[in-house]
């Protein structure tokens, strides 16, 4: 493709806002080089990896979700789409005592949150997941094109993950969710899991024939965990997901002193990667179609390289998979993805075909 002067210039810019970026969302903190310098880690890993491999196995890390029904407080009345916010507590129960602790120091992530741009029913809802650091509803309806998603028949919803925008409370700097720290991230996928499966089953209550998911990120990651446990979701779009945390998290660490320490002690990708195994997609089956999963990367993207999509493609075999020109925060040519998405929900017979 022919890229004028003036594109090829945002398109460089596009890849070092995405270096800038990483350099401060991926800063080593002291408890990583504690953490890393820690004579136990590899057995307190080991000991992690059982307990959620024991968890998930017994159907206790991705439970059957119950019944919500949220406060709903409106934000905007119209006829074509209705905004409303949705509040409720949130159903899920730790599994371990480190993540129980870690909801005690931040109430305000009990409380489940989600925006809902609603059309006249019955319309398919689309859920917009966002990425880390992200959540923030006046934001999320610009970084998804919300307006378009509803004109062309969705309803939206927005839904905020755990320890994110106004779930965070007062932590300062990036979100504790996820972590290098197994414990809190598979309980926080397993909490955030929990939650849209509920969601999920009280729009279909309240009339939408068809719930997907499409998610950026972090969100792409978790849309695509969700596809592996949820068997009624009727599509997923993960765009521009990471497909291991682990693997990312050590990709990013390297040539830092808790890397190094991690790498003197004895610790290898293999060890650290298994206690996630439960919360990965690339450990995971589907639970839908995979003619249903639209897998969506940018080739310049420096923060989810184009190589994790990839990866997760292959492993969804039967999925589809988009590229766009653009990097992971100025998403250059990404209109095609949405097209994709168009495209594919119309030939499942969610949307009217355009």
């Amino acid at each position: 493709m022919g890229w004028r002067p003036v594109d090829r210039l945002r398109l460089g810019i596009g890849e070092r806002v995405d270096k800038t970026f990483a350099r401060v969302a991926f800063k080593e903190r002291r408890t990583d080089r504690a953490t890393a310098r820690d004579p136990d880690l590899i057995e307190r890993l080991e000991r992690l990896s059982a307990f959620y491999d024991d968890a998930d196995a017994a159907g206790r890390l991705f439970p059957a979700p119950p019944e919500i029904a949220p406060r709903t407080d409106q934000v905007k009345e119209g006829r074509a789409v209705e905004v409303l916010d949705l509040s409720w507590p949130t159903p899920y129960t730790p599994l371990h005592a480190d993540y129980a602790e870690a909801l005690a120091r931040c109430p305000e992530t009990r409380q489940a949150r989600a925006r809902w741009f609603r059309r006249p029913p019955p319309s398919p809802a689309i859920l917009c997941l966002h990425g880390w650091g992200g959540g923030q509803y006046a934001i999320e309806e610009r970084a998804f094109p919300t307006r378009w998603l509803n004109q062309i028949g969705f309803d939206v919803v927005l839904p905020v993950t755990p320890f994110h925008a106004l779930r965070r409370g007062r932590q300062a700097g990036m979100p504790a969710f996820p972590s290098p720290d197994p414990v809190r991230s598979n309980e926080g996928f397993a909490q955030a899991i929990l939650e849209l499966r509920s969601l999920i089953r009280m729009l279909r209550r309240r009339g939408a024939p068809h719930v997907g998911v499409m998610g950026m990120s972090l969100g792409g990651f978790t849309s695509a965990l969700l596809a592996t446990v949820e068997p009624e979701l009727d599509f997923c779009v993960p765009m521009i997901p990471f497909a291991s945390l682990p693997v990312m998290m050590w990709s990013k660490g390297e040539q830092r002193p808790a890397r190094r320490a991690a790498v003197e002690s004895g610790l290898t990708l293999e060890v650290y990667s298994r206690p996630f195994k439960a919360t990965t997609p690339l450990e995971r089956a589907l639970k839908i179609d995979p003619a249903r999963v639209l897998i969506a990367a940018g080739e310049r993207d420096v923060i989810t390289p184009s190589q994790y999509a990839q990866d997760l493609h292959r492993h969804f075999a039967g999925s589809a998979m988009v590229t766009f020109p653009g990097s992971h925060l100025i998403q250059i040519g990404r209109r095609e993805v949405f097209v994709a998405l168009a495209r594919m929900t119309a030939g499942l017979g969610i949307l009217p075909p355009r």
